[in-house]
């Protein structure tokens, strides 16, 4: 990767491991102190930028460090944030305490103070970017609880069926990809939130909604992992203090399969 001389020289020497977790097509370099993300220029990752900025001393997510930009890409460094994935093998192990650490990221978020939120999105506009993919033949259809004999024949039946049954909205700041990976955990305090790329004012439920389908997938080893007993989903509720809707947690996972 060719860098911006800026760059290049407040990283000269310093060494480097490639983020290969996650599904982004950004290369990511993490570096002893930061983290380096370079992806093609376009407003979702100048919002990303502004987004951080907006949320750090609110939030614990990474600082900015420096942003440069050429003729097509975008050159961003953050500050590194220590900490365990929640989906570490230790977390996972203790199921109560990781159900009230992720609790308490999604309360942080959701009592976080709108005003100036440089990114907004409703449903709609979702919706709007999903039928782009439909049309684009761009989502992926691998998922069986999603696509199948018990699921929707195809995205544009699963797009149509996100219209005909929308939910009330509950507005709140959202992570916009609260899965186990990207929440940072030391003891029993939340040291981190990382890829923040999608992070917008959008719908509580959506977070909760990802958070439960990671959660589930992690501890019954749907990505290839152990099988983790002593898990009760109702964990997660006790810790937030509230309810679970199932209709809007599957609304907001089928949602999230377009994207």
């Amino acid at each position: 990767m060719k860098l911006p001389e800026n760059l290049e020289q407040m990283l000269a020497g310093q060494p480097f491991s490639a983020e290969t977790a996650g599904l982004s097509a950004a290369e990511v370099r993490i570096y002893p102190d930061s983290v380096l993300k370079a992806e093609p220029r376009s407003e979702k990752a100048a919002l990303h930028v502004a987004m951080l900025r907006w949320m750090h001393g609110r939030l614990p997510v990474p600082e900015v460090l420096c942003c440069e930009n050429d003729a097509e890409m975008q050159y961003l460094l953050m500050s590194r944030i220590r900490g365990q994935r929640a989906c570490s093998p230790y977390y996972l192990e203790r199921p109560k305490l990781l159900a009230k650490l992720l609790a308490d990221a999604m309360q942080q978020l959701w009592h976080t103070d709108l005003t100036d939120c440089p990114r907004v999105c409703t449903l709609d506009d979702l919706l709007e970017a999903g039928e782009k993919r439909v049309r684009a033949h761009l989502v992926n259809t691998d998922d069986p609880e999603i696509f199948g004999d018990d699921g929707f024949y195809s995205p544009t039946k699963l797009l149509n069926w996100l219209r005909e049954n929308r939910p009330e909205s509950e507005p709140a700041l959202s992570h916009g990809d609260f899965c186990l990976p990207n929440i940072l955990l030391e003891g029993e305090s939340v040291s981190g939130m990382i890829d923040l790329g999608d992070a917008c004012v959008f719908d509580r439920w959506y977070d909760i909604a990802l958070c439960w389908q990671s959660l589930y997938r992690n501890l019954n080893g749907y990505y290839g992992g152990a099988v983790y007993s002593g898990w009760d989903p109702m964990l997660l509720f006790d810790a937030l203090g509230m309810e679970p809707d199932w209709d809007r947690i599957r609304y907001f996972i089928c949602l999230d399969a377009l994207f």
